[in-house]
C-alpha cells in the first residue's frame, strides 16, 4: 500500500513539474535574454559614441525620442482599443438587457390589455349596466344592447359603430327639379353670408364648384385668416352633412398617421378620425367633405402618398386602400377582402398657409389637385 502512495506522489509531482516547465518555456523563456540585451545596447553605445560628433548625438537623441514616441503610441493604441472593446461589450450587454426588458414590458402590456378586455366583457355581458356618477344602477333603458357588445368586441370599434348607426337607414337624395349651376352658387354664397356670417366673392364660389367637378383634391391656400377652412366647413353645412375637419400634425410621415394601424398586441385596429369619416362616406350618396386642415405642416407626399397614387388610376374600381390582410367575423361590412374602396362622393379639401412654418407643396400634388388662392378677405 505504501508503494502505491509513493507512486501516486511521484506521478502528481512530475505532472505539475511538466506543466510548470511548459508555462516557463512558453511565456518566460522568450524573455530571459531581454535583461542581458539591455546591457549589450549600452555596450554598443559606449563603443560607438566616441566618434559621433555633434550631428551624431543630435540624430541619436532624435531617434531616441521618435522610438519612445512609437512605443508610447503603440501602447496608447492598445489601451484605446481595449477601452473601446470594453465600451462596446458593455453597450451590447446593455442592449440585450433593454431588449429583454422591452419584451417583458410588451408581454405585461399584452396581458394587461387582455385582462382589461375580459373585465369589460364580463361587465358588459353579465351586468349589462353602467353605474352613474353616484354609483347607482341606471334605468333599464340604459342597458347595453347586444349590438353594442359587438361594437366593443370588433377589431374596428369606430367603423363598427358606423355600421350600427347607418344600418337600415335610407340615404336616397331627393331630386330638385330645375336647379341651375348659377342658382347653386348663389345659394351657397347667400347661405354662408346669412347663416355663418362668412362672405365670399361670387368668383370664389364658382371656382369651388368647378374644382369639385374636376378633381377629388381641392387645395385652398393663401395667407392666414382668409376663410379657407371656413369655406370647406360651410360647404358641409350647406349640404346638410358636416364636414370632417382633420388637423394635420407636423410629425406625420406615413399613411399610418392618416388611416391608423393594426395593433398586434391588442388585436385591434387603431382607427383614425380620417378613416372613420372616409368609411361613413361608403353609406352616403351625397357629397361628403373631408378637410385636411393645415395640410402642409407635414410633407403631403409622405402621409398622403397612397391617395395621390390611387387618384391617378382611371378605373375607380381600383381605388382600394389596404387595411388588413384578411377578414374576420365582426369586421366592418363595407370592407372587402381587407380593403376599403374610396367612394366617389368623397372629396378631400386641404388648407395650406404660405408661411415659414409650412412645407412647399410639390408639383406632384398640384398635378393631381385643383388649387384655389385666397389673397384677401371677402
Amino acid at each position: 500500500m505504501n508503494a502505491y502512495f509513493e507512486y501516486l506522489r511521484e506521478l502528481v509531482t512530475r505532472i505539475f513539474a511538466d506543466i510548470g516547465r511548459f508555462f516557463e518555456k512558453t511565456f518566460a523563456e522568450p524573455w530571459k535574454d531581454v535583461g542581458g540585451n539591455f546591457g549589450s545596447y549600452h555596450s554598443l553605445l559606449v563603443a560607438s559614441s566616441g566618434e559621433f560628433g555633434f550631428w551624431g548625438w543630435f540624430f541619436w537623441v532624435l531617434f531616441l525620442i521618435l522610438f519612445i514616441a512609437l512605443i508610447g503610441g503603440i501602447i496608447f493604441g492598445i489601451v484605446i482599443l481595449v477601452r473601446k472593446y470594453i465600451k462596446f461589450y458593455r453597450k451590447e450587454v446593455d442592449k440585450e438587457e433593454l431588449v429583454a426588458q422591452v419584451e417583458q414590458l410588451n408581454y405585461e402590456l399584452f396581458n394587461a390589455v387582455q385582462e382589461k378586455d375580459k373585465i369589460l366583457n364580463l361587465k358588459v355581458g353579465y351586468m349589462g349596466l353602467k353605474p352613474d356618477a353616484n354609483g347607482k344602477t341606471p334605468a333599464a333603458e340604459e342597458q347595453v344592447a347586444p349590438e353594442d357588445i359587438d361594437v366593443l368586441n370588433s377589431r374596428f370599434p369606430k367603423l363598427a359603430s358606423v355600421d350600427k348607426a347607418y344600418k337600415g337607414v335610407d340615404m336616397t337624395i331627393p331630386y330638385k327639379e330645375g336647379l341651375s349651376l348659377e342658382e347653386l352658387c348663389n345659394s351657397l354664397r347667400n347661405y354662408a353670408a346669412s347663416q355663418e356670417h362668412l362672405y365670399y366673392k361670387t368668383e370664389t364660389i364658382r371656382q369651388l364648384f368647378a374644382g369639385l367637378a374636376t378633381s377629388k383634391l381641392i387645395i385652398l391656400e393663401g395667407i392666414s385668416g382668409t376663410g379657407k377652412t371656413s369655406l370647406a366647413y360651410v360647404l358641409g353645412k350647406f349640404f346638410n352633412f358636416d364636414s370632417a375637419i382633420i388637423p394635420v400634425q407636423p410629425s406625420w410621415k406615413d399613411r399610418s398617421e392618416l388611416l391608423g394601424y393594426y395593433n398586434e398586441f391588442t388585436k385591434k385596429f387603431n382607427e383614425s378620425e380620417f378613416l372613420r369619416a372616409l368609411y361613413v362616406t361608403t353609406y352616403r350618396k351625397d357629397l361628403d367633405v373631408i378637410v385636411l386642415d393645415e395640410m402642409n405642416l407635414a410633407r403631403i407626399e409622405y402621409y398622403f402618398a397612397e391617395f395621390l397614387s390611387i387618384m391617378e388610376m382611371r378605373d375607380t374600381a381600383d381605388w382600394l386602400i389596404d387595411l388588413i390582410p384578411s377578414m374576420q367575423p365582426g369586421d366592418p361590412v363595407n370592407l372587402k377582402s381587407g380593403k376599403l374602396l374610396i367612394p366617389q362622393n368623397a372629396v378631400f379639401f386641404g388648407t395650406a398657409n404660405n408661411d415659414d412654418s409650412t412645407f412647399t407643396i410639390s408639383d406632384k400634388v398640384y398635378d393631381r389637385a385643383i388649387s384655389l388662392f385666397f389673397d384677401d378677405k371677402g
